[in-house]
């Protein structure tokens, strides 16, 4: 926990100044911001399952799922909101103070056990709460960035924000989320429930 704690760190400065580097140096080029946000959505996946299973969040399959693949849309449509105004704009609650809560949990993890997420508050798990709350924030900044991209804006497609993005730049995202959807809902199997909850739901014996 203690080394995920201090790889993210790392990750998250290094993430935060390599632009202004570039820019610095004269280095800048649309081929390197589009290498560093591709390593970005990597890195946000494997940071987001890696801190689902620091809480044990897999001993609730679905909950899980929506954890995860809601998080991966906030990325989304961030990038589709900056391919649309030309900026790639944050909230006062965005990724920055996800990463921040991320190190916080790895660290408690490994202080006090991942047993601590397991415990009551209220008759509630404190595991759920952390991902009922992040569930919350997480549609909500995606309905912020919705409404941005639905009023369009200056980037080299604002003018046709409504045809073009709600069409076929839509397509993709519509097609994988009701796919994953269905396999994790609507599965004889529950595999993905199954293999989460043997994995991460109980203590290792």
């Amino acid at each position: 926990f203690y080394s995920s704690a201090l790889g993210l760190f790392i990750y998250q400065c290094l993430d935060a100044i390599d632009g202004k580097q570039a820019r610095r140096t004269g280095t800048s080029s649309v081929m390197g911001e589009l290498f560093d946000h591709g390593c970005d959505s990597v890195s946000t996946f494997v940071v987001l399952l890696a801190s689902a299973c620091t809480i044990r969040l897999g001993a609730y399959g679905t909950i899980m799922f929506l954890y995860c693949f809601t998080s991966m849309f906030v990325f989304y449509t961030a990038h589709w909101r900056a391919y649309v105004t030309g900026t790639l704009q944050f909230g006062k609650l965005d990724v920055t103070e996800a990463q921040i809560t991320i190190l916080i949990v790895y660290t408690l993890s490994g202080v006090l056990g991942q047993s601590t997420w397991e415990t009551k508050i209220y008759g509630i798990e404190l595991r759920l709460i952390i991902a009922i709350i992040s569930l919350i924030l997480a549609w909500s900044t995606s309905a912020n960035n919705f409404r941005v991209v639905l009023r369009g804006g200056q980037g080299k497609n604002g003018h046709e924000c409504l045809v073009s993005c709600l069409s076929h730049r839509h397509f993709p995202l519509h097609c994988l989320h009701s796919v994953s959807s269905f396999e994790n809902l609507s599965s004889v199997s529950h595999s993905i429930y199954s293999h989460f909850r043997g994995s991460f739901g109980k203590d290792n014996e």
